[in-house]
């Protein structure tokens, strides 16, 4: 595989694990995703 693809795959790993492991994140990145989401569809 391409390093790219080794990169967007660690993030994704490093981001489920802080989301299951760190209290508070998972807030954190649904406020911030329905922020854009609510950007983006205006």
């Amino acid at each position: 595989m391409s390093r790219n693809y080794w990169i967007a795959a660690a993030v994704i790993v490093l981001v489920t694990l802080a989301v299951v492991l760190i209290p508070g994140v998972q807030d954190f990145i649904e406020g911030r995703l329905l922020r854009w989401l609510a950007g983006a569809a205006s």
